[in-house]
């Protein structure tokens, strides 16, 4: 038996009966609705990031019901993301998940929403402005805050994160019976409409958190050659931080170029609408 069959063998032998797992497919009870709400959950590890979306239901009598809608994940690129990055990623894909399934569902636009990150540098980023950011986290934020509000997110502790059970290897059995209720119905606070004691987002010292900020203007270097003054600032940077795509930063630096370029009035060949090879 070679280590295919043996490790196949393995995780085949303790797979539960598929009988016994049994997935809730009614999203709510027939009971007259007062108000619906999204919960999302979004996690990450070195392997994967993902998340799981939860309905809310709240009647006019009887007790409210949470039902699993979606869940998603993707294993990581390639070139490894740092842990807040591949958080910070994991939040992006919930928030643009909640738009679809708002869709789907065909939920009001404006129904009311809790997301929730077991990262405190991840949450502490994205309820900061983009601009403060380097590329990356910048671009990633810009993302979340079209597509959410800032004020949704919430930080929920690793223990009662669902969305924990996509990024790393699990059993089965974790889903089977009532242990299967956390994930197919999320933690209790969503029933309950306790949320987790959130910390202060505004007080994250992490080095992986404070390396994301952009370096302030006074601390650029200076670049004669486009600003033809040695004594400015340089907006090389600025540019290539703003710009994701090379090309166009390096276009836009051309026209920058361009316009410190001393130009002799009357000169032909100097058309001011299109750069030529040389520039």
């Amino acid at each position: 038996e070679g280590p295919l069959e043996e490790r196949t063998r393995r995780i085949t032998g303790r797979r539960p009966p598929h009988s016994t797992i049994k997935v809730p497919r009614c999203l709510r009870r027939e009971d007259p609705v007062q108000s619906q709400e999204i919960w999302g959950f979004s996690d990450a590890s070195p392997q994967a990031f993902g998340c799981v979306i939860y309905l809310k239901t709240i009647y006019l009598h009887g007790p409210p019901t949470s039902r699993f809608v979606l869940a998603r994940a993707k294993t990581n690129p390639p070139k490894p993301l740092t842990l807040p990055r591949g958080e910070l990623t994991g939040a992006k894909f919930l928030s643009t998940a909640v738009m679809s399934v708002k869709e789907f569902l065909q939920l009001d636009p404006g129904t009311k929403t809790y997301l929730f990150s077991d990262s405190m540098i991840a949450l502490h980023w994205l309820k900061q402005d983009p601009d403060r950011w380097k590329c990356f986290v910048a671009n990633a934020v810009t993302v979340i805050q079209s597509a959410s509000k800032s004020e949704d997110w919430y930080h929920v502790p690793g223990t009662e994160n669902p969305a924990d059970l996509l990024t790393r290897p699990h059993k089965l059995s974790e889903i089977q019976g009532e242990d299967g209720r956390f994930w197919f119905e999320g933690p209790e606070f969503i029933l309950t409409g306790e949320l987790p004691i959130q910390p202060d987002f505004t007080k994250v010292e992490s080095a992986d958190a404070v390396k994301e900020l952009k370096r302030p203007v006074e601390d650029e270097l200076t670049a004669s050659v486009v600003t033809r003054n040695p004594g400015k600032k340089s907006v090389v940077k600025k540019v290539f931080e703003r710009i994701s795509n090379t090309w166009k930063a390096i276009r836009v630096l051309a026209w920058v170029m361009r316009a410190g370029t001393p130009r002799t009035p009357g000169a032909k060949g100097q058309d001011k609408d299109t750069l030529s090879l040389s520039q």
